[in-house]
């Protein structure tokens, strides 16, 4: 009794101990972020200066407007603001001479756009400038009123905000190593929302990854009713436009306005038919979206409120993989805080979805494997199972990855074939499953069997054109097997392809760079990133911590199912970029993304599941070790792409 009432006072202290440590780490993340914030408007502070007005202009014999002022001393330029408007987007050029602290000069060129939408353009030079040249090469399709430049006192609200996210969490890592070990998913949860409340905050109310506009089509479209309401903005959304170049704080908060008036501009409705699938793998972003539609936030408020959806689901369902899974918490906890998982997850489109719903099913997979027989039940299966088939509503090719239920299944299944009456009910069981399954097949191909029968060999192609169709290519395929056979396995292995992003530059990057460290349209991280990510990959995927619990479940067996089952969704991936994607008759794979293959990183870790490699590091060393350095990728990924290139 006695034990019992000094654990619970030793509890009681402890628990008090640990708020009390909080409240200093919060406060302490807080005073690094003013002290941060400071440094940043430094000059502003010491030497600040309201705007200064460029008068003086020319014309060239080319045509060409130049705005120029050459300044007896060298002064630091916070902003170039251009007040004015262009009749379509126009950029212009500025050369610059900076002075260095040294007292060196140097010249740097840099260019912007004026956007047709917006009243103004700000470019962000934080130099200290002698001299600074504006060019317009086409002057007759812009409207200037003014340029000037400023120094002023700016305390920005995301930078302050990523600036204490970043400290705290490196507070926690540090210092909060019961937290650290115990309750990870409590630091990947803030670290995920955090970060990713400012990639859907800061990245503007448009389109910024792959395919977006499509996807938040989907969501505008499939709401609760089947009458859908138009307005210019989402019209303007429903494709791809150029405001990603948008790159201050003040231009960002310009398109806000502006895409909030033309939200007030009715342009009509429309019935859409529903469908089940959309609901499916769309369902978080059309509930925040629609929700914010029906509470009357602004157009812009509510396109955020779509993204947070996503980002709140797919956070919260990698947060609950991480709590309940019995090994690998660690992998889970720092490929989820990579930049392009996190980007996935915070933007309109399903691969969040299936990231976090893959990784749930596959962990209450692996938990199920690692009871006890007696206490292994059918529902966890069933809920397993459901989760890995969401990710496959998505995305199909993920399909194979049920198979690693086999094990679970032939464990219930192998003591009812005891008797040879059960075997065949077995059989019959199996036989019309096969059917079943065959027969639902046949009816969802049919369409796609009638039109290779009339010819029509663009069927189910790219919608965005080209000489691409299923129909086409199957009958090429059945036409060429061999030819097929050879060209798959060469571009399987073609890390050239793999890394495949439209454009000769962006496939010299690293393949680890674009699957984890990359924004698209942002930008990706470079290559010498790589030698931290690399050596990062290696420890969490091939370096099992020290106290992990044993195995119940043949080790051997189970990686074996993990092989197949990612070397299957593999080979899928492949095969569906060549039939949608790459032209008829192709002797190439295009289309191919590293980032197809993230939802497949925790099989993958299984199948390189051993204890060969032994590294001398406590646990919480190697905690802090894999979660610092994923901490780190993210929080440069961030700052050079969003803080840097959006927010300042």
């Amino acid at each position: 009794m006695n034990k019992e009432i000094n654990m619970a006072k030793k509890n009681e202290i402890w628990r008090k101990s640990s708020i009390i440590r909080f409240i200093i780490e919060i406060i302490a993340a807080a005073l690094i972020t003013i002290f941060v914030e400071l440094a940043f408007n430094y000059h502003a502070l010491t030497a600040g200066y309201e705007p200064v007005m460029i008068s003086e202009n020319t014309i060239t014999s080319k045509g060409k407007l130049i705005y120029q002022k050459e300044l007896e001393e060298p002064v630091y330029i916070k902003k170039l603001i251009l007040q004015g408007t262009a009749d379509k987007k126009n950029t212009y050029h500025i050369k610059i001479v900076t002075v260095n602290d040294f007292g060196k000069e140097k010249e740097v060129k840099l260019k912007d756009s004026m956007y047709p939408e917006l009243d103004a353009a700000f470019t962000n030079i934080n130099q200290k400038v002698k001299q600074i040249q504006i060019t317009f090469n086409h002057p007759s399709k812009i409207h200037l009123t003014s340029i000037s430049y400023s120094n002023e006192v700016n305390f920005n609200k995301i930078r302050m905000f990523f600036f204490w996210l970043v400290s705290f969490l490196g507070i926690l890592i540090l210092f909060e190593k019961r937290l650290l070990l115990r309750n990870i998913w409590a630091i990947y949860l803030i670290a995920a929302l955090g970060f990713g409340s400012i990639l859907a905050v800061t990245s503007g109310a448009y389109a910024v990854t792959w395919d977006e506009e499509v996807h938040y089509s989907t969501v505008h479209n499939t709401g609760f009713s089947s009458t859908i309401q138009l307005n210019s903005a989402v019209a303007f959304n429903f494709s791809r436009n150029s405001w990603t170049s948008a790159n201050t704080a003040e231009e960002q908060c310009m398109m806000k306005n502006y895409l909030d008036e033309e939200a007030k501009k009715d342009a009509g409705s429309y019935e859409v038919p529903r469908g089940i699938k959309n609901y499916i793998t769309h369902f978080p972003m059309i509930l925040a979206y629609h929700f914010g539609e029906k509470i009357g936030l602004s157009y812009t408020d509510n396109y955020i409120l779509g993204r947070m959806g996503n980002l709140i689901f797919c956070a919260a369902i990698t947060a609950f993989a991480i709590f309940i899974a019995h090994r690998k918490k660690i992998l889970i906890a720092v490929v989820g805080i990579m930049p392009t998982v996190i980007f996935q997850s915070s933007m309109y489109t399903y691969d969040g979805v299936c990231f976090s719903c893959i990784t749930l099913g596959v962990v209450l997979c692996v938990n199920e494997l690692e009871r006890k027989k007696e206490t292994r039940k059918v529902r966890n299966l069933v809920v397993s199972a459901a989760f890995i088939g969401m990710g496959c509503v998505a995305k199909p090719v993920y399909f194979p990855l049920m198979f690693l239920l086999v094990p679970c299944i032939w464990e219930r299944v192998k003591p009812l074939l005891n008797s040879k009456r059960n075997r065949h009910i077995c059989v019959l069981i199996l036989g019309i499953s096969i059917l079943l399954i065959a027969g639902v097949a046949t009816i969802k191909m049919k369409p796609l069997l009638y039109n290779m029968a009339e010819g029509n060999l663009n069927y189910l192609g790219d919608p965005r054109g080209g000489d691409t169709g299923v129909s086409g290519q199957l009958l090429n395929i059945a036409e060429h097997p061999l030819a097929f056979g050879k060209m798959l396995i060469q571009e399987i292995f073609s890390f050239d392809n793999f890394r495949n992003a439209g454009d000769e530059v962006e496939n010299t990057t690293l393949v680890c760079n674009q699957m984890f460290l990359n924004l698209y349209i942002l930008g990706t991280l470079k290559e010498v990133w790589a030698l931290i990510l690399l050596p990062l990959l290696l420890l969490i995927f091939l370096v099992e911590p020290q106290g992990e619990p044993r195995f119940i479940y043949k080790k051997r067996t189970f990686r074996g199912y993990c092989i197949v089952a990612t070397v299957a969704s593999v080979v899928l991936v492949w095969l569906a970029m060549y039939l949608t994607f790459s032209p008829i008759g192709e002797d190439c794979i295009q289309g191919v993304q590293a980032r197809y293959f993230l939802p497949l990183f925790l099989p993958f870790a299984y199948a390189l599941w051993g204890d060969r490699i032994q590294v001398k590091m406590t646990r919480t060393y190697y905690y802090q070790v894999s979660l610092g350095a994923g901490l780190l990728l993210c929080s440069e990924c961030i700052y050079k792409f969003l803080i840097v290139g959006k927010a300042l």
